[in-house]
């Protein structure tokens, strides 16, 4: 359940009950974000466990939202994705004409995420 906090407040607050642990949770969007973006993402066969799934999730956060952002820069940023070698480690195959981040983004290692954000950084 999503709950504004407050009339003019740009900041949301999730309750979500944990099935797991049987209690309220309260946090915010881009806590909730980073939880079910990184964290619940399936364990599978070379599933990178470093220790690093904070960091790692919010940096995915970081260029997804970066990537999202419709300013004068937008096209820019995309440009830039398009191009390096790096990112296209990271992109769908199976859709060459728009740009889908791979499972493998998600749990790619630290060091190739904040190339990506860098690079996006303009």
């Amino acid at each position: 359940m999503l709950q504004k906090n407050g009339p003019d407040s740009k900041a949301f607050v999730v309750m979500l009950i944990s099935p797991m642990v049987r209690t309220l949770k309260l946090m915010t969007v881009s806590s909730y974000l980073m939880e079910n973006q990184y964290v619940s993402q399936p364990v599978r066969t070379g599933w990178n466990d470093d220790g690093q799934w904070k960091e790692r999730g919010k940096l995915t956060i970081e260029i997804t939202s970066m990537l999202a952002r419709r300013d004068r820069k937008y096209q820019a940023r995309w440009d830039k994705v398009g191009n390096d070698s790096i990112c296209e480690k990271y992109h769908r195959k199976e859709h060459e004409d728009f740009w889908l981040w791979s499972p493998d983004f998600y749990t790619a290692p630290i060091a190739d995420l904040r190339h990506i954000k860098e690079l996006i950084n303009i």
